[in-house]
């Protein structure tokens, strides 16, 4: 045995860890959400597909814009992390089809709408599951019209909450959205 190296403080060294941990920027950001932002399909014309993706903790909200035939916007949900530990209540479909949904934003009436709802997940494995609640907006410029600076979502469904986030940054957001729409 080596006696001339020094001993190792197992709790110093697990602080450490811990500490470098919570202190990297990746995971304050995933702590505290960010934004990203990029076209969602990758032979998307400039101005098409233009997409603003929230994420925090696992709770994702994205905006996304028109591309090809489709002249409308889409507001999209999903609950990574409560699906991946296999929690939460966000409901993984069995194929695709709608759904009906409760949407609350910030301190709005809450609003009864029908929903997209599809697995992105691979078929027939298990605990691979992504499942996704998309609402179709008639035009991007609604959407961006309704784009504050935070925005509490709460969706609801047969009664129970299956998703909560809060976007901060929204006017950041809509700023690079537009960008990206008007092709730059």
């Amino acid at each position: 045995m080596d006696t001339s190296k020094k001993e190792i403080n197992v709790k110093e060294a697990i602080d450490s860890n811990v500490k470098n941990f919570l202190d990297d920027p990746k995971h304050k950001a995933w702590e505290q959400g960010s934004w990203e932002f990029f076209q969602a399909n990758s032979n998307a014309k400039k101005s098409e597909y233009c997409t603003a993706l929230f994420n925090k903790q696992g709770n994702i909200v994205a905006l996304m814009g028109p591309g090809g035939s489709y002249k409308g916007a889409l507001l999209a949900f999903s609950n990574i992390a409560e699906v991946a530990n296999g929690g939460g209540k966000f409901p993984i479909p069995e194929k695709p089809g709608t759904i009906e949904l409760t949407l609350y934003q910030n301190d709005e009436p809450p609003a009864k709408v029908k929903a997209f709802h599809w697995d992105l997940g691979q078929e027939n494995l298990v605990g691979d599951e992504k499942p996704l609640i998309v609402f179709a907006v008639p035009t991007i410029e609604a959407a961006l019209e309704t784009m504050e600076e935070k925005i509490n979502f709460r969706l609801e469904y047969n009664g129970e909450i299956i998703e909560q986030v809060e976007w901060h940054s929204g006017q950041m957001a809509k700023q690079k959205l537009q960008a990206c729409l008007s092709g730059k």
